[in-house]
This record gives C-alpha cells, structure tokens and sequence, in this order.
C-alpha cells in the first residue's frame, strides 16, 4: 500500500519508505518594493515573484534516488534546472548523474530556504552554478564533512547566462527584459527613461508611450558587414499595434520594421552592421549599437512622464517546500 502524506509538500510512500517515495514540492519567492518620499515614482513601485519552482524527487529500490525541479516565472527562467538520477554504494558514498549543482562552495549548495538574505553575496556568481555531469558524494561524521568530486562538461549554462543573451530590469518596474542575438556577443546593455537626459527627443511620437523605456545594448564580434536577429521577450504581451523606434544622435528616433509582431510578449528586430538605419554608429565594424524602445499608442492621449528616481523599502518573502530545494 502507498502512504499519502503532507510533510513540506505532498508525500506518496511505500510502506518501506526506502522502497518507495515520491515528494512533490515547491518554492514561491516574491518581491516587493515601496516608494514614500516627495515626488515619489508610483511607477517603480511594484510586485514581482521572483522564483516560482516545482520540485519531484524520491527513491527507489533503498538505493536509487532521483530529483527533478523546474524553473516557471520570469523571463530568464522556464527552464529545467534540476534533472538527476542517483544511486547509494555505501551510506558515505553515492553517484549521481545528470544535471545539478556542482560541488563547490557551501553558499552554492545551501538551499534557498535557509539563506537568511533573499540576495546572495557576489561570490556566488563566482561559483560554476548547475551543469551536466556525473559526480561521487557523500557525507561523514553525521554530515559534519560533506564530501564531493565530479566531472562536467559545460552545457548546464542555462540560455540567459550564455555570452548571446542577457537581461535587465526595465525602467519602470521589478519585472526583467531578455535580449537574444543569433551571432556574436551582446555587451553594455542599459534601461532608461525614454525622456532622459541625454536622449535626443527629435521624432519622438506623439501621442504614444514607451511602457519599457529606452533600452541600449551593443552585439560585438561581428563579421563586418554582418546582419543579425534580435529577439525581444518582454515581461507582458505587446500589442500588435505597438512600433520599434531607433535611437541615436544624429536623426533622434526613427521607426524600424520589426517581426514576430502577434499579440505576445517576444519581438524581433534586424540590424545589420554599418546600416546607418539599425546600427547608430553607420561603420561596418564587428560592431552594432543599438538604442531603442517599443511604443505603443496612449489611449488616454498625450505623452506619459515617468522618469525619475529616489530611495524605497524592499520586503523579500520566500516559501519552499523541501530542505533539497536548491
């Protein structure tokens, strides 16, 4: 018969839990921030959930164990972060194989749960993070020495961390852009209100707002001459009747054509080095600098102001539903 239970998630066990268990679990962080000052931005207020993730793990046989755990909310997530299978050779030594968190620094390995702190510090960003590969492992002394070694072979870099993609938060809120380019590598990517100072305003369009602000990113490594695909995913749908504007100081803005234009929330956009019309330098030089921004028309009419800045509260909450949640 299998036991059902629920004990930091829902729990299926054999009456020999060894023989059997399935646990099915969870992690939902969110985050808020708050501004209260004079001439406070009520748009950089805001509510984001930072990692909303499903966790499938157990064992079977006494010896076997296996884990899965995927990534749902934001855009450089949606991806399988965990994907393992294990098995016990002696209670102090254990194989695994798949994709996981490699051995290295204790922050690393500590699960979410337990980081006091919803940011970890900057060293963990030096750490190889989740790869593909096998390692041994295990513990002694009643887990007072945990021990590791693997080999790995690179590919768990999940597509946001490669050098052809990169995100940011946009001006106006918590929630994050991804920018994807088919060749080279993009660099210097910045977010700013489309009315700062400093952006020519020639050509702006009336009537319309720019719900991302202006974005600025360099594609380098370019073969000169090169035309490359950028892919846009926005946090929300853009609307079909939204327009792609190119920045720069010589013509201000100027609408380009863009693509995948359907009611969701990816775009793309085509540039080709050295065209003075998508790269803002006009020299086929490897490399392409692209400021831009989404505009979409303001129902209510006019232009809308939000561009500013200032200091806030942030509350970070975070519920997980297994001490393995990584």
């Amino acid at each position: 018969p299998i036991e059902v239970s629920f004990k930091d998630g829902l729990r299926f066990t054999s009456e020999e839990p060894e023989q059997f268990s399935l646990h099915l679990g969870g992690l939902l962080q969110a985050d808020c921030r708050a501004f209260d000052y004079d001439h406070a931005q009520p748009g950089k207020d805001g509510f984001d959930i930072r990692k909303a993730r499903l966790l499938i793990e157990g064992q079977l046989l006494d010896r076997f164990d296996y884990g899965f755990q995927y990534e749902f909310q934001g855009v450089e997530s949606k991806n399988l972060l965990d994907g393992y299978a294990g098995a016990r050779l002696v209670p102090e030594l254990g194989l695994r194989a798949g994709q996981f968190k490699e051995p290295f620094s204790l922050q690393h390995v500590t699960s979410d749960r337990n980081i006091f702190f919803a940011e970890r510090s900057m060293a963990y960003y030096l750490t190889p993070l989740r790869d593909i590969g096998a390692m041994a492992h295990g513990s002694i002394w009643g887990d007072s020495i945990n021990h590791g070694v693997g080999l790995f072979n690179g590919d768990g870099i999940p597509d946001y961390q490669d050098t052809d993609t990169a995100t940011l938060r946009h001006p106006y809120g918590l929630e994050k852009i991804l920018f994807h380019s088919s060749a080279g590598e993009i660099k210097n990517v910045k977010s700013m209100a489309e009315d700062e100072y400093g952006i020519p305003q020639t050509g702006k369009p009336d009537l319309t707002v720019c719900p991302y602000g202006a974005l600025e990113f360099d594609v380098i490594g370019l073969v000169p001459g090169e035309t490359v695909t950028i892919t846009l995913v926005y946090p929300d749908d853009i609307p079909t009747t939204a327009r792609y504007y190119k920045i720069d100081q010589a013509t201000g803005w100027h609408e380009i054509p863009f693509d995948s234009n359907d009611g969701d929330n990816i775009i793309t956009v085509t540039l080709t080095d050295g065209d003075p019309t998508t790269d803002s330098d006009g020299v086929a030089d490897g490399n392409i600098t692209d400021p831009g921004a989404v505009t979409v028309p303001n129902a209510g009419g006019g232009t809308v102001a939000t561009s500013g800045g200032g200091g806030g509260c942030f509350i970070s909450t975070a519920w997980s539903g297994s001490p393995l949640m990584r």
